[in-house]
């Protein structure tokens, strides 16, 4: 059973990784889950498990667009994909 369209953006839960298969993508949409994968693969290595990262504008998504993402690492720096 799957879940109907989330249409809530500010506890959307969100899945970023280096790449999906086309059909786990697809369960990820229909139980509300944001899938998104990094623009550069390489990006994903410079994540470090204490990490906090948080999605800007995510009202404003649109399919094939990009999404900007915000990393503070749990030493202090941030960066931005």
């Amino acid at each position: 059973m799957s879940m109907p369209p989330c249409h809530r953006v500010s506890r959307l839960p969100v899945v970023l990784t280096r790449s999906f298969a086309r059909i786990h993508e697809t369960n990820l949409k229909k139980q509300g889950v944001l899938p998104l994968i990094f623009a550069d693969p390489a990006d994903y290595e410079r994540i470090q498990k204490d990490d906090r990262l948080s999605f800007a504008a995510l009202d404003r998504i649109a399919p094939g667009k990009p999404v900007n993402v915000q990393l503070k690492h749990a030493d202090g720096p941030r960066r931005e994909y």
